[in-house]
């Protein structure tokens, strides 16, 4: 059957009002790790048209390994001065000790995450960090630096992931200079 106008405007106030309830839940205390990410989408704006805009979405993980939606945003484009307000706004709603944020490699928002969560470690995600890598390479290179990139970050342990680190150095370093350096600043060692 068709619904009416009246009908269809019921339930769209009614999913309304649940997703900004669900945006402003209290959320828990404690969080192992939150991963930030945003992704653009194509919104139609009432009197404007069709706008690209940003959506930031924290996802938590419990002490106790379960994982939460903590929340998202629909925002004009992703920033680190965006990201800390989304930060203010977790805080704000409960959430007091992060051990671990982990995000792309958006400048500041590593610094973003010290003013709001001084205490939490910070991390890009690697799967950002190997498209990231990828992207900067010619297209012939890219099988054989993903394989050469998986030895890193696929490593059992430090000794490995050095080792795996050498033969990025020794395979790109004189094609890719700044690529290896920020592998190898990036690892800590």
């Amino acid at each position: 059957g068709r619904y009416t106008h009246e009908t269809i405007s019921a339930l769209t106030d009614q999913v309304l009002k649940e997703v900004e309830a669900f945006r402003h839940r209290p959320i828990p205390e404690d969080m192992a790790w939150v991963y930030l990410d945003g992704f653009f989408l194509k919104v139609l704006r009432e009197g404007i048209g069709v706008e690209r805009e940003a959506v930031y979405v924290a996802l938590g993980v419990t002490p106790g390994g379960q994982r939460q939606v903590l929340g998202f945003w629909l925002l004009p484009t992703e920033s680190a001065t965006a990201w800390e307000e989304v930060l203010r706004e977790l805080w704000q709603r409960g959430l007091r000790r992060v051990l671990l944020f982990i995000t792309d490699g958006l400048p500041g928002m590593e610094e973003a995450i010290r003013r709001v969560y001084p205490l939490a470690q910070w991390q890009v995600c690697v799967v950002h960090r190997v498209r990231s890598s990828l992207a900067q390479v010619r297209a012939r290179d890219r099988a054989l630096l993903a394989q050469d990139l998986k030895g890193i970050y696929g490593a059992r342990s430090r000794v490995e992931a050095l080792e795996a680190l050498e033969r990025l150095k020794e395979a790109w370093g004189s094609r890719y200079p700044s690529l290896v350096a920020a592998w190898w600043e990036n690892s800590g060692a």
